[in-house]
């Protein structure tokens, strides 16, 4: 006896990889959204460490969710390459966040299942665990998705979610202090010592421009500079920018020492020291209706960059420069990202989009 068969549209054939992963509210655009590629990604990571529980390579687990999404690829009409990079990318913003786990030698694990309530936004990121498609039902229908985070729009405990519950000035691994206060201590307690000829580039925001980007704030140190501290950065024999604090006399670092920054960055010290010199960088806020979007021209510290990845998504530039970085979070969440940019001291000039403008 025979048994005929049916020849899926393409149509079709996504809307049933959605159904699959537990996504069938998404719509079958092409390219794959953040949301489809992170499910992707969670898939075939959980699949591969449920069979062997051990770290998957890399190009394994790319490769097995780019062929969950081969029925995007067949209209893209294009190579794997493109695709195979969406998913990288997708795959270090869930690192980011702390949904996946980056081991040793490009090997790559789920991270425990667990939450993190975020109370400005009356939402609850789940992060780690398994795929969407495991879930229990009534956790699945509490999922929103934004970008590749999966946020809970119910407490825990009214979808009987039994997972550890992390805060979330602990998981965005901030310092507790102001950031004026912490650029100023990061200055005072990083020990110095004598220091010889060293070719450098210090951070001199008093002496830049109000306008002007992080990247334009790099100086070469002159006797125009004020005497005093400031960070400084140098390239090593491997090409790698070195960081170090510096004690400036006469357009001369007489001093130098690594900084000790606890739980910021080098880049959260930038913003700090922007704010003491009274000259903060500026963002473009574009309000709409639904949405805002935030244009930078500077990279954010890893807190927030953290956070904007759990709120929003970021939009790359078209001509494939790396600036601007355009975030564009849902209206709702807008308030807590917004914050979060005043409280590195930012400048935000906010406009409104008219209705109905693309």
């Amino acid at each position: 006896m025979s048994v005929a068969t049916q020849q899926l549209s393409g149509d079709d054939a996504r809307m049933a990889v959605l159904r699959a992963l537990g996504l069938a509210g998404l719509s079958t655009s092409v390219p794959p959204c953040p949301a489809l590629c992170a499910e992707a990604l969670r898939a075939a990571l959980w699949s591969y460490w449920g069979a062997t529980a051990k770290p998957v390579y890399i190009t394994r687990l790319i490769n097995a969710a780019a062929r969950t999404l081969l029925p995007w690829q067949e209209k893209l009409g294009e190579d794997d390459e493109r695709l195979s990079q969406q998913l990288r990318n997708m795959l270090q913003e869930m690192e980011v966040i702390g949904d996946v786990a980056a081991l040793p030698n490009g090997r790559w694990s789920p991270t425990p299942p667990r939450i993190v309530h975020v109370p400005a936004i009356s939402r609850w990121l789940l992060l780690g665990g398994p795929p969407s498609r495991d879930l229990p039902t009534q956790v699945g229908a509490a999922v929103e998705r934004i970008g590749v985070a999966r946020l809970l729009r119910l407490p825990p405990g009214e979808i009987d979610l039994a997972v550890d519950e992390v805060p979330e000035r602990e998981w965005l691994r901030a310092p507790t202090e102001s950031l004026d206060v912490w650029g100023s201590a990061v200055l005072d307690r990083s020990a110095l010592t004598p220091a010889g000829e060293i070719d450098i580039e210090v951070y001199a925001p008093a002496a830049a421009h109000p306008a002007a980007t992080q990247f334009d704030r790099w100086k070469l140190p002159t006797a125009k500079l004020a005497d005093g501290c400031y960070l400084a950065r140098m390239r090593t024999r491997r090409g790698v920018r070195a960081h170090y604090i510096v004690q400036l006399v006469g357009g001369r670092a007489i001093a130098a020492g690594p900084p000790l920054l606890g739980d910021g960055d080098v880049r959260r010290l930038q913003y700090a020291l922007d704010l003491l010199a009274h000259n903060p960088v500026r963002v473009t806020g574009t309000r709409q209706r639904d949405c805002w979007t935030f244009k930078l021209q500077s990279a954010l510290p890893r807190a927030e960059h953290r956070l904007l990845l759990a709120l929003g998504r970021e939009q790359t530039p078209v001509d494939g420069k790396y600036y601007p970085r355009c975030w564009v979070i849902p209206s709702s969440y807008a308030p807590r990202a917004e914050k979060a940019l005043r409280d590195l001291g930012i400048s935000i000039e906010v406009h409104e989009l008219p209705e109905g403008t693309v």
